[in-house]
């Protein structure tokens, strides 16, 4: 896996960084449904841009997820197959464009709800184990 993309919500929560997540960690690239100023602000304010080295934000794409071109557009400019792609965000309506496209996918929940259908994770550790098992989480609607 070269990238895991990560919704703005589970990238500031999960908090991955060189020490959580290693030496040999994926690179994050972040595709949110934001206006560009806004998103602007809240990297800045919670240090986000130190954790996440691509950006892809809806006002300048053209595209909210869960549309299958915000997808592709973030899948051209990182220049890489789907299926080296580990999509994870905290709505489980936009995991399905990104399998649709081969990406993995992987529900994120910090409330520990989940959706009875989907694995999920709520944690930094999860969402590694998740990654070197093949995007594959833990049991249906609970994490891990």
């Amino acid at each position: 896996m070269r990238w895991a993309s990560c919704t703005g919500t589970a990238t500031s929560r999960a908090g991955c960084s060189s020490r959580t997540c290693g030496p040999r960690a994926a690179r994050l690239a972040c595709l949110s449904n934001d206006a560009a100023a806004w998103s602007a602000i809240l990297r800045r304010r919670f240090g986000l841009d130190r954790r996440v080295r691509r950006w892809f934000v809806s006002s300048d794409l053209g595209a909210r997820k869960p549309d299958p071109a915000a997808y592709e557009a973030v899948l051209g400019e990182l220049g890489v197959p789907a299926e080296q792609v580990l999509f994870v965000d905290d709505r489980p309506v936009n995991l399905a464009p990104a399998r649709s496209l081969g990406m993995r996918a992987v529900l994120f929940r910090s409330d520990g709800t989940g959706v009875p259908s989907e694995p999920c994770v709520g944690s930094m550790p999860e969402l590694v184990a998740a990654a070197k098992a093949g995007g594959r989480p833990g049991r249906p609607g609970r994490r891990g």
